[in-house]
């Protein structure tokens, strides 16, 4: 009688190919492994961290959004996902995973409250929202969120009033 678990798998194929798939030469494979590993679940979350590393950028924006979809549980990314915010083709992908990791992000607070004096208004609503779901831990870019109070752009304005909601109502 065999107690072991077996490997989780998607679309027919095991966890360990795809892992296998995800340091293919050709990109396309590695996009669709950073896809399929985000639908097996939390235990794939190193090496979607690693694949963050990918030198294409349409492969770590598609990781970035795979570690995105685990939640706090994807803490081991933090790092990685931080780093990736100074890359124009990912920022997007890595500010939103950050906000979805939640309070276990605040590590990248500094990075966030950095990217809301973006010129890009999609920039600075994302990088609100980011905080505003980290909550509490982000208290120190109060400031900055409320000078994005009077953004020229409705949307960043209602990204940094919610996010001031969110961060004040966790310190109460």
């Amino acid at each position: 009688m065999s107690f072991n678990k077996p490997e989780p798998e998607y679309e027919g194929k095991p966890l360990s190919r795809w892992v296998a798939e995800s340091k293919d030469k050709d990109s396309m494979v590695r996009l669709l492994a950073a896809s399929a590993l985000g639908n097996i679940g939390p235990v794939a979350i190193p090496a979607l961290t690693e694949l963050l590393k990918d030198k294409e950028g349409w492969v770590r924006n598609a990781t970035a959004v795979a570690l995105g979809k685990f939640g706090p549980d994807a803490l081991i990314a933090v790092p990685a996902l931080t780093q990736l915010l100074k890359d124009k083709k990912v920022r997007m992908a890595a500010t939103k995973a950050l906000g979805e990791i939640g309070h276990e992000a605040k590590t990248a607070v500094p990075s966030l409250t950095e990217l809301l004096r973006d010129k890009s208004w999609t920039v600075r609503d994302a990088a609100a929202w980011a905080l505003g779901k980290i909550g509490s831990e982000a208290k120190t870019a109060i400031p900055v969120l409320t000078k994005l109070l009077k953004d020229k752009e409705v949307c960043v304005r209602q990204a940094a009033s919610q996010a001031l909601d969110e961060i004040n109502k966790d310190v109460r």
